[in-house]
């Protein structure tokens, strides 16, 4: 059991973008935007510290943050997340108890 999640703690926006099959505009020009948005979520957007953090490196992640939202089967490995100008890489999802409530993704933020 994960415990209570309240999700009045899902104060950020974030986009949720896949990438374009073939990067091109309507005139067959390259695009300069390779993703586009599937979905847009409210979410809660934290860093990992201390021992989280460390769990995730001595599991070989590179995850930088964790975000919470709701279920949504939008969430694939191939996303990225936009959080106003940040980026964010999939790493790997949880769904908590497996009730498809809510899931847990780690991420990596793009320096």
């Amino acid at each position: 059991m994960r415990g209570v999640i309240d999700p009045g703690e899902f104060t950020k926006f974030l986009l949720i973008e896949e990438p374009r099959a073939r990067p091109s505009d309507a005139h067959g020009q390259p695009d300069d935007e390779p993703y586009r948005v599937v979905d847009g979520v409210w979410a809660k957007l934290m860093p990992l510290t201390g021992r989280t953090f460390y769990l995730a490196q001595q599991a070989k992640s590179e995850a930088t943050h964790e975000i919470t939202l709701r279920f949504t089967t939008a969430v694939k490995p191939v996303n990225r997340f936009r959080f106003g100008s940040r980026l964010f890489s999939y790493e790997s999802a949880v769904n908590p108890d497996e009730a498809n409530e809510f899931l847990a993704v780690m991420v990596k933020e793009a320096r």
